[in-house]
C-alpha cells in the first residue's frame, strides 16, 4: 500500500491499464485460441463437426460463408445468399499428366459440379496447391474465391481432402506481451532501485543520489513504451495464426 500511494499519476495510470489489458485480452485469447480452422484469403474459416458433416465458417467480403464437406467428402458453397455446389471429388490416376515434369508428385483428380466437369488433371496437394491440367497446361487457381463466385477447384480440393487446422490466435504474441507487462510492472514499481542499483558501478554513494528531472521524464517514457508495447503484442496475439 506505502508502494502504491508513493507513486505518481501517471505510474498509477500506466498500472491499471496493463491489469486491465492483460485481464481482458488473456479472456479474450482463452475463447480464440480454442477455435481451430483453416485460413482463407486473409480471412479465417471456423471448423466444427455437424450431423451434415464438417462445416468451415466465417466471413468473407462483408457477407457469411460455410462450406460444408459431407461425409461423401461433396463439397457446398454457401455465401451470403447465394449456394454452389455441390461439388464432387473423383481420384483417377490417369488423370495425371504423364509428360509434366511434376507428374511423380500430383495425384489425379476430377472436379465435378453435378454432371459438369469443371477441372481433371493433376494436384500437388494442399501444401503445393499446383494444379495441372490433362494436357499438361498449368491452371491458374486461387486458394479463395472472389466476393460472391464460385469457390475455386483449389479450395475444393483442399476442403474435400480435409486441410490441416490450424489454432486462431499466435501464442508467441501473447507471451512475448506477458514478459513485457512484467517488465514494465518492474520499470514502474521499482524505479528507484533500478536507478540505484545502475549508479553503484559508476559512483561511490548510489544511496544517497537523486533521480534529476530528466532522469524522472525518461523513466515516464520508457514507462509508457513498455506498456503500449504490451499492448500491441496483445492485440497481435489475437489476430494470429499458430
Amino acid at each position: 500500500m506505502e508502494k502504491w500511494k508513493s507513486l505518481g499519476l501517471l505510474q498509477k495510470a500506466l498500472l491499471v491499464l496493463l491489469a486491465l489489458s492483460t485481464l481482458v485480452f488473456s479472456v479474450l485469447y482463452a475463447l480464440i485460441g480454442r477455435q481451430t480452422g483453416i485460413q482463407y484469403g486473409d480471412g479465417f474459416l471456423r471448423f466444427s463437426q455437424t450431423e451434415n458433416g464438417k462445416t468451415y465458417s466465417g466471413r468473407a467480403k462483408g457477407q457469411d460463408l460455410v462450406f460444408t464437406v459431407a461425409p461423401d467428402q461433396s463439397v457446398t458453397c454457401r455465401w451470403g445468399d447465394v449456394t454452389h455446389g455441390p461439388y464432387t471429388v473423383i481420384y483417377d490416376d490417369t488423370a495425371v499428366p504423364r509428360d509434366s515434369q511434376l507428374a511423380g508428385v500430383l495425384t489425379g483428380v476430377e472436379v465435378w459440379e453435378g454432371n459438369t466437369r469443371l477441372f481433371r488433371g493433376g494436384w500437388a496437394g494442399e501444401r503445393f496447391s499446383a494444379l495441372v491440367a490433362e494436357d499438361g497446361g498449368p491452371v491458374h487457381d486461387s486458394s479463395h474465391a472472389s466476393a460472391g463466385a464460385a469457390p475455386s477447384v483449389g479450395i475444393i480440393l483442399r476442403l474435400s481432402a480435409g486441410p490441416a487446422l490450424v489454432s486462431r490466435g499466435a501464442v508467441e504474441f501473447y507471451l512475448v506481451g506477458l514478459f513485457v507487462t512484467a517488465a514494465a510492472v518492474v520499470s514502474i514499481l521499482f524505479a528507484d532501485a533500478l536507478f540505484r542499483w545502475d549508479l553503484r558501478f559508476r559512483i561511490r554513494d548510489p544511496e544517497g543520489a537523486e533521480p534529476s528531472e530528466w532522469e524522472l521524464l525518461g523513466r515516464s517514457f520508457g514507462q509508457i513504451a513498455l506498456t503500449v508495447l504490451a499492448i500491441v503484442c496483445y492485440a497481435l496475439s489475437l489476430s494470429g495464426l499458430s
